[in-house]
């Protein structure tokens, strides 16, 4: 399974007491902190670990992230931010001191985790990446059988020295690949995607690249679908950005990418969104989002909406 685009389905925060006088409490169950020194400062974060992060001064809901493969992530304003081997108090200063220096006066800076990796959904053992026999080489790769759309796909990188991940390939055909973000992979043979992988990581991350990749043709129930919209455009980080844990519209997603970048008036913005009539392009009123603040135009997202920011 790639972290990168895993899911966590949970539910929203509750920032103040309740009416009860009960204490409240984190998306994750846990008590609230309401300072930066009540972050934890003892455990480590992991690759797969879900944070949840809150800029005070931001006064937008928590936001609810899954740290990558890298060690990296998604930090309002910020972008990618390594987090891996921090604790939530360290990573909350790091953000705080970046966020200060460009964005916010003051910046109050709040993350709770659960220090468990997620899982978004049951893969049978028999299709799980441990027990699974991986190819030996690339030349052993299938380069007859197409991949199709709900299959279970497991891939391992054999230089990056971590172990197999799955994922499932959306209704958009598309993966995460390890570093590269969203991929085709639809229609595609497992020998193809891993090229195409393999010439990736090669230009960017790896001097040499072994990518071994297995279809394992378990599909899953659209219940258990992971739920995406992907950006593309002038915006910090493109990519798949989940949308289960909350209704989104554009302006969350927005803020999730970490902004559009290298305007001072808003973007033209289009949603490409598949309907059984075909594509539909719907064209975003970002005067009336952005400049004069109406929510009605604020249009909520699907699931597999492409955004196209300009």
């Amino acid at each position: 399974m790639n972290p990168a685009i895993i899911c966590a389905l949970i539910c929203s925060v509750l920032l103040t007491p309740s009416a009860d006088g009960k204490d409240a409490k984190s998306s994750l169950g846990q008590k609230a902190p309401t300072s930066m020194e009540e972050l934890d400062n003892q455990k480590r974060l992991r690759p797969e670990y879900v944070v949840n992060i809150r800029i005070i001064e931001d006064r937008r809901e928590e936001l609810h992230q899954i740290i990558t493969a890298t060690g990296e992530v998604q930090v309002p304003y910020l972008g990618l931010t390594k987090a891996e081997d921090l604790t939530c108090r360290e990573l909350a200063y790091k953000i705080k001191t970046g966020l200060e220096k460009e964005y916010f006066k003051v910046a109050t800076v709040l993350i709770t985790c659960n220090f468990k990796p997620f899982e978004p959904y049951h893969i049978p053992e028999s299709k799980s990446a441990s027990s699974l026999k991986m190819p030996a080489s690339m030349a052993e790769l299938d380069r007859l059988k197409p991949i199709e759309i709900g299959h279970v796909i497991t891939i391992r990188v054999v230089e990056d020295k971590r172990a197999a991940l799955q994922q499932v390939v959306s209704v958009t055909g598309m993966i995460q690949a390890p570093y590269l973000g969203a991929l085709n992979a639809e229609g595609l043979t497992c020998r193809e995607v891993a090229d195409n992988i393999k010439a990736g990581l090669e230009k960017d991350f790896f001097r040499t690249a072994t990518v071994l990749v297995l279809d394992c043709g378990e599909h899953v129930p659209s219940e258990c679908a992971l739920e995406f919209a992907v950006v593309f455009g002038a915006v910090t980080k493109e990519g798949k950005y989940d949308l289960s844990q909350q209704d989104t519209t554009v302006s969350n997603l927005l803020n999730q990418t970490g902004g559009y970048n290298g305007k001072r008036t808003p973007p033209r913005i289009y949603i490409i969104r598949k309907t059984p009539q075909g594509n539909k392009r719907l064209l975003v009123n970002t005067r009336a989002v952005f400049v004069e603040k109406r929510p009605e135009y604020d249009l909520f997202l699907r699931p597999d909406d492409f955004v196209i920011v300009e």
